[in-house]
């Protein structure tokens, strides 16, 4: 199984349950899991947090040789995304909506390109004017999950 990872998943963790200050082993562990090609964090996410302002961003630059992993088919698989957005939305989606959505098409593209599972915070939203990340991901038929699922899921390769 491969994991791709959505932003909030390292900001929340860095913010959080895991400061990288504070050595839990959590993002040694990512790192293992990005050599393993078990997980992945989608280039669209680095950019996002790149532009932030802690010690977050020196991480994933140092380390991004081992999560990004393009694919060929990411690209054609982002057309199906969009196209699920805009089920969602119910029509072409508008301005506003398109800047909010951030790195997120990316994720749930790259997840569909590799068969794998998105892990996100988002929770499910009923308004269709700020779609979700798992509002899509059900309408594609794509597992997704939140970081407590993710950990036990991959429990046993936890250090």
């Amino acid at each position: 199984m491969v994991y791709v990872l959505d932003s909030n998943i390292l900001a929340t963790s860095r913010r959080t349950h895991f400061p990288l200050e504070e050595k839990t082993g959590f993002w040694e562990w990512l790192v293992d899991l990005g050599k393993k090609r078990m997980i992945i964090i989608p280039e669209r996410v680095f950019e996002e947090i790149g532009r932030g302002n802690d010690e977050l961003p020196d991480w994933l630059a140092k380390n991004k040789f081992l999560f990004w992993k393009p694919t060929s088919s990411c690209r054609h698989k982002l057309t199906h995304v969009i196209q699920a957005y805009e089920s969602i939305w119910e029509g072409a989606p508008s301005e506003s909506q398109i800047s909010k959505l951030g790195a997120d098409p990316y994720v749930i593209a790259h997840a569909l390109a590799v068969q794998g599972t998105v892990v996100t915070n988002e929770a499910r939203n009923r308004s269709r004017k700020d779609v979700k990340i798992p509002n899509v991901c059900e309408g594609l038929s794509l597992p997704c999950i939140s970081l407590p699922r993710f950990l036990w899921d991959l429990r046993d390769r936890l250090p």
